[in-house]
């Protein structure tokens, strides 16, 4: 039996008195892939900060597998500009207080990951200096340097052009072999064909499960128009 890192159930939140989620029931494994998809203010973002411990919730419970720790890659980075390098920024993630240098294991574990995600050739270079998809994988990189249980991503591919796109989801498909990785994405024409578990939200979830012949209707329903899956698999990456 697959082992149960969070339960929620019967979740509801709202901000002030608008109802941003209502009555969510779910339950996330060990090494699980999952995304989760639905229109703008249906409650994705919140989803996820309320796993994260950022917010309560107005009613239900989250219940956590004891000493869970999660890794999180935020929606917007203002990171961008920050006069610091790649390795710099990183082991900031694995920060011991002030005046302590980092250890050997600190620095260990810094290049493990750099070599996971194939950038150690970005060690030394200025965050700036970075294009999208190299950003994104430094972003990725600092939520991975502690050894979470759980990695939360919303919309991690949202400024990287499709190649890149198409490589994130690769690697998350090798790090799935080593923790359970929750992300927030409105590529659905990959996701149908990448992966295996999709929880379409708008405020409810309105379907939990692999794309099956039914699925365009059911994301019609819950974006409100008609909407079309985009088969990638045929276009070329020049």
């Amino acid at each position: 039996m697959n082992e149960i890192l969070i339960e929620i159930k019967n979740l509801s939140f709202s901000f002030d008195k608008y109802i941003v989620l209502d009555n969510i029931n779910l339950t996330i494994f060990k090494n699980e892939l999952i995304a989760i998809i639905g229109p703008n203010g249906g409650g994705k973002t919140t989803l996820l900060k309320l796993i994260l411990g950022l917010y309560k919730p107005l009613s239900g419970t989250i219940v956590k597998k004891d000493k869970l720790k999660f890794g999180y890659l935020p929606q917007k980075s203002n990171y961008i500009d920050f006069p610091i390098s790649v390795k710099d920024f990183i082991l900031l993630a694995r920060y011991r207080g002030l005046f302590k240098k980092s250890e050997p294991m600190d620095n260990k574990k810094l290049f493990e990951i750099l070599n996971l995600l194939n950038i150690e050739n970005l060690a030394k270079k200025r965050l700036k200096n970075l294009s999208g998809g190299e950003l994104q994988k430094v972003l990725l990189a600092r939520a991975l340097v502690n050894d979470p249980s759980i990695v939360i991503l919303d919309e991690p591919t949202s400024f990287i052009d499709f190649k890149a796109q198409s490589e994130f989801y690769d690697l998350l498909e090798i790090l799935q072999k080593k923790m359970s990785i929750i992300f927030v994405s409105h590529d659905l024409g990959v996701l149908s064909k990448k992966i295996k578990r999709i929880i379409c939200l708008n405020r409810r979830i309105n379907f939990d499960g692999n794309l099956d012949k039914n699925m365009e209707k059911i994301m019609n329903r819950m974006y409100g128009f008609e909407l079309n899956i985009i088969d990638h698999k045929d276009h070329k990456i020049l």
